[in-house]
């Protein structure tokens, strides 16, 4: 008896409106925080940055002179490294150009 009596809550329970909507209403909650930031780094990308360039400078006196120095340091880097392989490649299709001139004075032999 005690066995049918538990089945019969379990059941008025499961079919419990309010169970339905409070558990709706705590999945929509967990779920939240999720959406309240999505829609910030969405709607307001520039909005952080902002924020970060203007905290930054009186949170870290320093680090945004660091941040450009090494942002200068780094595009120089590239442009050199930029400036390495062109000088490169253009060796090495002078030296195939020479190979293939050299293959086809062979082949006239």
């Amino acid at each position: 008896m005690a066995f049918c009596e538990a089945a019969i809550k379990q059941k008025a329970f499961e079919k419990n409106p309010l169970r339905e909507v409070l558990s709706g209403l705590y999945s929509d909650l967990l779920t939240l925080p999720d959406l309240f930031l999505d829609l910030f780094l969405d709607l307001f990308p520039d909005l952080l940055l902002v924020l970060l360039l203007e905290l930054l400078p009186d949170l870290f006196p320093g680090l945004l002179l660091d941040v450009l120095r090494l942002r200068d340091l780094l595009r120089d880097l590239l442009l050199r490294l930029r400036d390495l392989l062109r000088d490169l490649l253009r060796d090495l299709l002078r030296e195939l150009r020479s190979a293939l001139c050299f293959c086809r004075s062979l082949q006239e032999l």
